[in-house]
Formats: C-alpha cells, structure tokens, sequence
C-alpha cells in the first residue's frame, strides 16, 4: 500500500513538473505587443508602441488607427530599429514599417506617435494589421487588435509642435505628409536592406494608401 502511495506521489509530481514545463515553453513562445500613453510637456498625447522580451523580432510593419475628430497625427518616430518608413497620407491611419539588422529580444520601445487633442475628450487608439517576423524570417503572431483609451485635451496653436520631434528624419526614413517629420533610426542603416513599396488597404476602405514591406537579409545568412 506504501508503495502503491509513493508511486502514485511521484507520477503526480511529475505530471505537475511536466504541465508547469508546458505553461512555461507556452508563455515563453506567445510574445506580446503593447501599446501605452502619456503626456508630452507641451500637453500633447504620445503612444508608445512596445514589444515583450524574448521577441526575436526583426522586421514589424502595421496600422495604427485613430479618431480624427479627436485627435491629429503630429510625428511618428522609431525609437528602435536599423531602417524604418513610415506612411500618414490617410487620415486616421498610420502605416508604420520598421526592420532590424540584428533582432530584439529584450522588451523595448520600438515606435512612439504623438498627436494634439482637437477637443476634450476620450479616444482610442488601435493598433492592427500587424505583419513580423524573427531572424529566421518565420511570422510572429502577435494578438491584435491591441487597443488603448485615455482622455485627451485640446491644444492651443502653440502647442502645435512636439519639442521631441523636430530632428530631420535619418537615411532611409520618410515619411508620406511631408508636414510629419519621417522616424528616426539609430544610424546604422544596413547595406542589405531593400524597400518595396506596395498597396495595402486599410481595413475595407475604398481608398488605399501605400504600405512598406521591408526584407532584410538576416545576420548568419549567405552574404
């Protein structure tokens, strides 16, 4: 009876080690993409775009979708990343598109826009159409939409400007309204990347605005 006690003891710990195991490789392999907002010094409302460590991200592109009747799009820049674009030609869209030379891996930063509010209100913030992939360029899954609220307040014209965003954009950024300075990269521009423009519409709507698919040839692949 002992015997029979112990055994069934030790098949249960190792069930329980086994399931603990799986719940580990599982959360480890679904990484995450956040979004989260604040307040600029002038009163503006930035979004910070966030990728979860162990990632493995190399290249991200998607949409990030807003109330134009509540808030307009003053800058996009890339906080993270070796060879960006982005495209804001249609309102209440922003097509961002960002590649790395070497992929991420530890949570990070990688986008922030920042919008002046047009009136007092709440609005939301939508993030989707999200297209990445690791090192070995397979696709990441990341859950979208991701969503985001917070209240936002009207600025005055001379709030106009976003003190942090006012540097020209670095080689290889642009960006598709010339009134929004293009994404900031941290100069390292790879020689092996290659932008392809192409169309991509946005979420049904009649007209389509220019997508960036960026390909990179990934760092242990032949030169």
């Amino acid at each position: 009876m002992k015997k029979t006690v112990k055994y069934v003891v030790s098949v249960l710990a190792v069930v329980s080690l086994l399931m603990t195991s799986l719940v580990l490789v599982s959360f480890a392999a679904s990484p995450k993409i956040t979004m989260s907002t604040g307040t600029t010094s002038n009163n503006q409302t930035e979004v910070i775009i966030t990728v979860s460590k162990g990632s493995d991200l190399a290249t991200f592109q998607a949409a990030v979708k807003y109330e134009t009747d509540k808030v307009k799009l003053m800058s996009v820049e890339y906080l993270s990343g070796d060879k960006n674009v982005s495209n804001t030609d249609t309102e209440g869209v922003a097509l961002v598109n960002d590649v790395w030379l070497e992929s991420i891996n530890d949570k990070t930063d990688i986008i922030r826009l920042v919008f002046s509010g047009t009136s007092d209100a709440e609005t939301t913030f939508t993030l989707e159409d999200i297209v990445a992939t690791d090192s070995n360029d397979k696709t990441i899954s990341f859950k979208q939409p991701v969503t985001v609220k917070t209240k936002v307040k009207a600025n005055t014209p001379d709030q106009a400007t976003d003190p942090a965003n006012t540097t020209p954009a670095a080689d290889g950024s642009s960006s598709g309204n010339s009134n929004i300075p293009g994404g900031s990269t941290n100069g390292t521009s790879p020689n092996t990347g290659r932008i392809i423009a192409s169309a991509a519409g946005i979420c049904g709507a009649a007209a389509a605005a220019a997508a960036v698919v960026v390909v990179l040839k990934k760092k242990g692949k032949e030169d």
